[in-house]
């Protein structure tokens, strides 16, 4: 009697990791479990297993449980709930009745369903020594980036407090926590938290503003501990090195021809030329045409000349052919774009002949009934159960996600929660909006529905680990496959062979990874995108790094290059019809970063109607922000850079577009783009986001913000001394003004651009080009023309700290470039007023050189201020629980500013707040006060050097240094050393306290 294949998972994954158990006792256990087995039948199949070492790696195994409501036994009725008991026998986390008959009958009956493509040749065996020495320097570099990822890991830690458990789990927990600054990670990144005692891995539940909600891998105690969030990108990193590895040991296997064949002299491609579809100029279908040949064939499209369709006509083709095809792009994004193109021009195909590896992010991509594509969906029209639980489960938790968003918003920004008409009515004021919250509950809704989150994450995490078991059969009979390139290294991908490999939006793609992509394929290599946009990003500076992580494949073989020299490459094919930008827009991108291509508008830009999304009608807008003097500042005054006023200006301009338009703003810098997503995204179809994120969308109107700004400032960036249109500097600047349809605003400060800008810098043709062709105006006609949340007065009006006193607002923290000269009188009595009231007013500002300086300052202490210096300080800038005012010159001393710009924003005043902070200034929010001397005199807080905290006694004008020890690797525990004054001799303590 022969093992039925019901059984086989079970004794497979049994022998996997228990292989000490005899074949007696693994018949015990499976009788435990009321299977119906023979025990001389169980006993051959083991031997003969191990026999021919055929038992599964403990590392193939699923690790996370399934639910207890979705256990299925042999006498029961499918997915009956069955009662948890300690006697269950437990494989590594998975139940043995979580891999029921079903499953095997699911797997079976999908194996032998057709075959739809005729299987390609398997890769040699044999290495070539050029393939390896590629991959031993390959091996090098990903060791470099490895190391400097875990140099900067330090930097990447956040403290985490206020640990508030919202639901428990059978294998972890969903907590939230608070942070003291915004942090750059998605719903559902994988996170690593560490703690004395435990190191756990962490799901992100749900993000708002500095809040996180996290599933935990671990149990509750590490809610009564101190806890770090590290934000570590070396994970990725650590399983490509230990793949290349693994070809290096011949443990894997690729083909070493094709892998390396991108790099090689490019030959011509024979084509018919006869090639003709609908919907493609003669370009696009002289590039189908070419590349249905082997061989290596790219495609260079600029902004909107029709990419992402050509490649689209591509994969049908290849498809009509029989070809396996592997499409993969840089992001999941690119690859959903694409594979939704793809999906447009299909009227049938047989279940489970595309397949979407990995979690789509765009809407459409699950649920599709007719051609479902993702593997959860697949498996569960193949009729597993647990594919179809999946999918609900995912589409439970994308619904609590929704709804939870409006509630987020509710919290952070009321008054954009009104707008849309999720809070309140119309008519409500903010604080009137505050008491509807309250009474609402939303909080508390708030809590419950991420607990319900977080168990749903858990149950997610389980099902994936049941259907895992189908996946890899799903894959295997896959003819057109989408993914990541970063699944090429993955299991899921492991061991594939593809007829054709398509790369797409391959400027990003590091060339490393088009190798690794390459190999999976036979040589038949297309390689798309644009080399005059945003390339790979590594931290590493080795040789080895600078060649395989920092280059994308077009510099790799030398097709960039050539393109520079006027010797275009045989198989490379220019599209230049570009459907997207309005005349004006194109005419600035074509000149100043594709003068070989001659690009050109295509008939679709004439005849798609023509509105009017602002009030000006010109395509081409810079807006001038010289006259307002904008501060420019760094994040936490040492990080990047950040514009408030320029934020401000966007607000602005966002308000005036109209509705039905899209809206989009950009900048170079993380901290500005954080500053205008909590202004801009708040408005229904407004985005901001950095450069980087952009890259691939496109908006009606958009917003480019240089951001550098003339006060305060250091040299400009780097990114704006490139001269050439290959240079990482042009490359964002294309990107990001290149997004635009119908409008593209530029926002700068022209007087700065001027002083700081080589004239033969790409950023100054750029400007010069705009504002010879577009309309000029200053960003004080655009403030006072905007209907939106940000408004201008002049200081005559009235004063601006007495404006934010006179609103009640809990409090109230301004920085001043200057210290104040001295308090208006009136100032003096709302100051009074509200210290009495129970109100909190932090001054930061700079260093006194004057004695008027020091009065001013001993005065508002006198008056209840929290005072605080500090060195650099490059904002004059007033902050409140619900708005930001901005002002070229100080909002404490009269008569020192003359305009002043107010914005109510919750959103944007909390991450505002978060983002000009300096590390260890007292938190308004929960009420702290400034270290004083113990005379009573403020310190000062020197953040000019990395690690280093200087306090300075103002009594006696002795400086107290704070030696902080810390490396980057290392940030907890920093030891301090006490110091003396200088002057007088006096000991300071670690907080910089005078012990006399």
């Amino acid at each position: 009697m022969t093992v039925p294949a019901t059984l086989v998972f079970a004794i497979d994954l049994l022998m996997g990791h228990h292989p000490e158990l005899t074949p007696e006792e693994l018949c015990d256990q499976l009788r435990a479990r009321n299977w119906d087995i023979d025990v001389e039948a169980v006993t051959a199949h083991v031997v003969q297993r191990k026999a021919h070492a055929t038992v599964p790696e403990a590392d193939a195994v699923p690790v996370a449980p399934v639910p207890a409501a979705l256990v299925r036994t042999r006498d029961r009725g499918p997915w009956h709930v069955q009662p948890e008991s300690s006697e269950q026998l437990v494989l590594q986390g998975i139940e043995l009745d979580a891999i029921p008959e079903e499953l095997a009958a699911a797997v079976r009956d999908f194996g032998a369903g057709p075959v739809l493509f005729d299987p390609p040749s398997p890769p040699s065996s044999t290495m070539s020594a050029e393939f390896e020495d590629a991959l031993q320097e390959i091996s090098s570099a990903l060791t470099a980036e490895i190391m400097a990822n875990s140099e900067l890991a330090a930097d990447r830690r956040v403290a985490l407090r206020s640990g508030h458990l919202l639901s428990r789990g059978r294998n972890g927990f969903t907590a939230r926590w608070e942070m003291d600054i915004d942090i750059p990670v998605v719903d559902g990144a994988t996170v690593k938290l560490t703690s004395q005692s435990v190191v756990a891995d962490a799901e992100v539940v749900q993000m708002a503003g500095t809040s996180i909600t996290l599933f935990v891998a671990a149990t509750e105690k590490l809610l009564d501990e101190e806890v770090l969030l590290v934000l570590d990108a070396s994970f990725l990193l650590e399983l490509r090195r230990a793949y290349v590895r693994r070809l290096l040991k011949g443990d894997a296997t690729l083909d070493s021809t094709a892998a390396l064949g991108f790099m090689k002299d490019p030959l011509p491609t024979a084509h018919s030329g006869d090639y003709r579809a609908p919907g493609l100029n003669a370009e696009q279908a002289a590039f189908v045409d070419r590349a249905l040949n082997p061989g290596t064939t790219w495609l260079w499209g600029p902004p909107g000349t029709g990419k992402t369709t050509t490649l689209a006509h591509l994969l049908h083709e290849l498809r009509r052919k029989r070809l396996r095809t592997l499409f993969v792009s840089n992001t999941n994004a690119a690859v959903d774009t694409a594979i939704l193109k793809f999906l447009d021009g299909i009227v049938e195909a047989r279940l489970g002949e595309i397949v979407r590896i990995g979690n789509p992010s765009s809407v459409g991509i699950a649920g599709r009934q007719e051609t479902p594509v993702l593997i959860d969906e697949i498996a569960a029209a193949s009729g597993l159960e647990a594919g179809a639980h999946l999918a609900s489960c995912r589409k439970q938790i994308n619904k609590l996600k929704t709804e939870n968003a409006k509630r987020i918003l509710s919290l952070k920004d009321p008054v954009a929660a009104r707008d849309r008409g999720w809070l309140g009515t119309p008519d409500m004021d903010y604080f009137e909006l505050l008491q509807v919250r309250e009474v609402s509950g939303t909080e508390a809704v708030l809590d419950r529905t991420e607990g319900e989150i977080g168990r749903l994450v858990e149950q997610r995490r389980s099902l994936e680990s049941l259907v895992s078991l189908i996946k890899q059969e799903i894959v295997d009979r896959g003819r057109t496959v989408f993914a990541t390139v970063h699944q090429t290294y993955l299991n899921a991908l492991e061991g594939q062979r593809f007829d054709v490999v398509v790369i797409d939006e391959a400027s990003m793609v590091s060339s490393d990874l088009v190798t690794i992509a390459a190999g999976l394929g036979t040589g038949h290599t297309i390689i798309a995108g644009d080399f005059r946009q945003l390339s790979p990003i590594s931290a590493a500076t080795s040789v080895a790094a600078e060649r395989w992580l920092r280059v994308s494949p077009f510099d790799k073989a030398g097709v960039a290059s050539r393109v520079r020299e006027g010797t275009v490459p045989p198989n490379l094919t220019a599209l230049t019809t570009q459907h997207r930008m309005r005349p004006s827009i194109e005419r600035v991108i074509g000149s100043s970063f594709y003068p070989e291509v001659g690009l050109r508008s295509g008939e679709s830009i004439a005849t798609r109607p023509r509105g009017r999304p602002t009030p000006i009608d010109d395509e081409l807008v810079f807006v001038d922000t010289s006259g307002l003097r904008p501060w420019m500042t760094r994040r936490n005054g040492r990080y990047s850079r950040l514009n408030v006023l320029h934020a401000q200006v966007i607000d602005a301009i966002a308000g005036q577009v109209n509705d039905g338009s899209s809206f989009g703003a950009v900048s170079p810098f993380a901290p500005q783009a954080r500053l205008l997503e909590s202004l801009v995204s708040s408005r229904e179809g407004h985005a901001a986001s950095t450069v980087h994120r952009f890259q691939g969308g496109e908006r009606d109107v958009m917003a480019w913000d240089m951001t550098e700004g003339r006060a305060g400032a250091t040299r400009v960036n780097r990114w704006f001394d490139a001269t050439h249109a290959d240079e990482e500097g042009a490359r964002l600047i294309n990107v990001a003004m290149s997004r635009a349809r119908d409008q593209l605003y530029v926002v700068a400060d022209m007087d700065r651009a001027r002083s700081g800008c080589s004239d033969r810098s790409v950023v100054r043709r750029v400007l010069d080009v705009v504002q010879a062709e577009g309309t000029t105006v200053s960003a004080v006609d655009v403030l006072r023309s905007s209907a939106g949340r940000t408004t201008a007065h002049r200081a005559g009006d009235y004063h601006p700290l007495m404006v934010a006193l006179a609103r009640d607002e809990e409090w109230a923290v301004v920085y001043s470039a200057e210290p104040p000269r001295s308090i208006d009188p009136a100032l003096e009595v709302e100051i009074a007023l509200a210290v009495r009231a129970g109100r909190s007013l932090y001054v930061r500002c700079g260093v006194p050189d004057r004695d008027s300086q020091r009065a001013a300052l001993a005065r508002l202490l006198l008056l209840g201020c929290h005072v605080q210096l500090v060195r650099p300080c490059r904002e004059n800038i007033l902050l409140t629980p619900s708005g930001v005012i901005t002002s070229s010159g100080s909002l404490i001393s009269p008569g020192a500013t003359q305009l002043w710009l107010h914005t109510v924003d919750v959103g944007f005043a909390g991450t505002a707040l978060r983002l000009i902070s300096r590390r260890g200034d007292a938190n308004p929010v929960n009420g702290e006060a400034d270290h004083l001397c113990r005379l009573g005199h403020p310190l000062l807080v020197d953040h000019g050097r990395e690690h280093d905290f200087r306090g300075r006694c103002l009594t006696c004008q002795g400086d107290v240094t704070e030696h902080v020890r810390t490396t980057r690797s290392r940030t907890r525990g920093a030891a301090r050393s006490a110091a003396r004054c200088h002057s007088c001799g006096h000991e300071f303590d670690a907080t910089g306290w005078c012990k006399c």
